[in-house]
């Protein structure tokens, strides 16, 4: 029998972008790789709650301005790293940069789909290491 080697789990999903009639407008295909943004993901989600927390605060246009703009590059980010930097520029644009609309619809997706498949994964993995390492242990 042959030892096997895996690659790691990919999402491979498709978005598509309706308009207010519900029309398709565009499809996103999008193969977003678990292991590789597991970390950066959390951080920029993060990034997206510090800034959710500053459009709170806010206490004038200035501030308000300043934080519409942290809050934007934070959703930018995550979506960067779950639909690759070029469905990113094609949601934008679906948008209009409208950053609050952009993230009340894709936003849940991430929480919904995205999230709980990383959780998963990282859930794999460390059982995996441990048990790699505990049977090191036993021949040593």
């Amino acid at each position: 029998m042959a030892y096997q080697l895996k690659r790691t789990e990919k999402i491979h999903d498709t978005l598509e972008l309706c308009g207010e009639d519900g029309a398709v407008k565009e499809t996103l295909e999008f193969v977003t790789d678990i292991d590789a943004i597991a970390g950066e993901l959390r951080r920029h989600l993060t990034e997206i709650t510090a800034a959710e927390s500053a459009l709170k605060k806010a206490a004038d246009d200035k501030e308000y301005t300043a934080a519409y703009e942290h809050y934007g590059k934070a959703v930018a980010g995550v979506f960067a790293v779950c639909f690759g930097s070029g469905n990113t520029e094609k949601i934008r644009s679906f948008y209009e940069e409208n950053y609050i609309e952009m993230s009340l619809a894709v936003v849940p997706y991430i929480y919904e789909v995205v999230l709980p498949r990383v959780n998963e994964c990282l859930t794999k993995k460390r059982e995996q290491l441990k048990n790699i390492y505990k049977g090191r242990r036993k021949f040593k």
